[in-house]
């Protein structure tokens, strides 16, 4: 029926879609050390945001008074950020995830405002 040229062929490639199919299944998802380091990174990058946050809120603040008005924050809309998580299976990502979108976004809207802030002391008036 079949030689053993093809018999050892298609065991060789029944093998290799064993190996290739198992360790698909077997995701750094499920291995602890790669979820402590991705929380670790998490962490790192929220606390990196909320630096960059607080350095751009002093920014603001200085060069609104500079040129005589008064800064006052509105928080972003928080409908986006719900929509934009990808699904996770741990809330503590979920929150995560969430807060440093948060963050992003308060930047995002801050540089807005201090390149305003700029183009305003920088125009003559």
């Amino acid at each position: 029926m079949f030689s053993s040229k093809w018999l050892n062929l298609l065991t060789v490639v029944v093998l290799s879609l064993l190996l290739v199919f198992g360790w698909q299944t077997l995701s750094p998802a499920q291995n602890p050390s790669f979820l402590t380091s991705r929380v670790s990174r998490l962490e790192t990058e929220n606390s990196s945001l909320r630096s960059r946050l607080n350095r751009l809120e002093s920014d603001v603040s200085r060069i609104s008074s500079s040129i005589g008005l008064n800064y006052t924050y509105s928080s972003p809309p928080e409908s986006g950020s719900a929509a934009v998580a990808p699904p996770s299976s741990d809330p503590m990502f979920d929150r995560l995830a969430t807060l440093a979108i948060e963050l992003r976004e308060r930047i995002i809207i801050l540089e807005e405002q201090v390149a305003e802030l700029q183009r305003q002391s920088a125009a003559p008036n």
